[in-house]
């Protein structure tokens, strides 16, 4: 009997979300232009890192790992950088048609643009990771230790934060 109590006292805590019922329609748009505001601040980012890229640009004007295609950190940095601003003009599409103010409309927005908005996140942090591997690709050390250290951030990222952006938006925000 001990050993259920104390089992049961020990049940780890699942994913639950805080109950949305008292939020009105101003509320609701407000988390549209807040998440409105980080998705445009993506696209920004994502835009002036894909315009500027790592290594800079030769006399002719092209980037100089652009020639370079054997270097695969760099296109790495091109395809995350690029699916990033993609997934964030997505969002920003989606929130846009949020701010009609039908709560229906909210609902399959918000089905659109938590996952999109999760995915720039993810892969404007890859893209930023390849960006640096790209130039400093020369001190393996370095390397190394920029390895070792984002992998942490990686799991925090996929195990703690996905699960709020799932399948169980309408329980959230109905």
């Amino acid at each position: 009997m001990t050993l259920m109590v104390l089992l049961s006292a020990y049940k780890p805590k699942g994913y639950e979300r805080i109950p949305a019922s008292g939020m009105t329609l101003r509320s609701k748009s407000e988390l549209v232009n807040a998440l409105l505001v980080v998705a445009t601040l993506i696209a920004t980012v994502t835009f002036a890192a894909g315009i500027t890229v790592p290594g800079g640009f030769n006399s002719s004007g092209m980037a100089i790992l652009a020639n370079n295609l054997a270097h695969p950190i760099f296109v790495c940095f091109m395809v995350f950088d690029i699916l990033a601003m993609l997934s964030s003009v997505v969002a920003i599409v989606a929130l846009i048609w949020a701010q009609m103010g039908d709560a229906e409309l909210v609902y399959k927005a918000f089905q659109l643009a938590l996952p999109s908005l999760s995915l720039a996140l993810t892969t404007m942090s890859i893209a930023f990771l390849y960006g640096v591997l790209v130039t400093t690709s020369c001190n393996f050390l370095l390397l190394f230790f920029i390895n070792i250290i984002q992998i942490p951030f990686y799991f925090l990222l996929i195990f703690d934060l996905t699960p709020y952006v799932g399948p169980d938006i309408k329980r959230s925000f109905g």
